[in-house]
């Protein structure tokens, strides 16, 4: 017996799991382009700082501009001004503040230790994060047991972070401020021109 022309007796679950691998593929594939964002809204933003001479004034310009694109995507996919905000607990503040904390310190850090390094670190923190709210099942996330497989992960991630923050480490001493020549010693250039 054949369901729509398809292999006998096995077509519908066999179209069904193609189009939970292509949903999970396709959404996949956002979370990797949105992930790879992150750095470049980094570095712009570090940039933004540097150019107002203030890292919270770019994380407030940052958060403006993200307002009122959150704002109107809101609009054009609700077809309302503004959501219904009757019977909020205190703590959904809290995701708020946590964003401010992140965009401060990112956009404060990235010069100073270099991007990649922040973001190295950056990536630390939520992996941990996340395993501690899987593992205990925390704000309403649907338990996940730490497994040895996780737990190297994690291992392998503190290693990375270490391998690449101490690879660079006069990008850490010295921040975002570049090196001045040493005006005690005559520059090579100075010693060919008098002779």
């Amino acid at each position: 017996m054949t369901n729509g022309g398809g292999a006998p007796g096995r077509a519908p679950r066999i179209d069904r799991l193609t189009t939970m691998f292509q949903t999970q593929t396709v959404l996949s594939a956002l979370v990797v382009l949105a992930g790879a964002g992150i750095p470049i809204m980094a570095a712009l933003n570090a940039s933004l700082a540097s150019h107002l001479g203030s890292s919270l004034g770019a994380a407030l310009i940052l958060s403006l501009i993200a307002s009122v694109f959150a704002w109107m995507l809101f609009l054009l996919n609700e077809g309302r001004c503004f959501p219904a905000i009757d019977g909020l607990s205190p703590v959904h503040v809290f995701p708020g503040l946590l964003f401010i904390a992140y965009l401060s310190t990112v956009t404060f850090a990235a010069p100073r230790l270099g991007l990649g390094n922040a973001i190295v670190l950056v990536l630390l923190g939520q992996l941990t994060s996340s395993a501690i709210v899987d593992q205990f099942a925390l704000f309403g996330a649907a338990q996940t047991s730490l497994s040895w497989r996780r737990l190297l992960g994690l291992s392998l991630i503190v290693l990375g972070a270490y391998v690449s923050i101490s690879a660079a480490p006069d990008v850490i001493r010295r921040g975002s401020q570049p090196q001045q020549p040493d005006s005690s010693q005559p520059s090579r250039q100075s010693s060919v021109d008098r002779s």
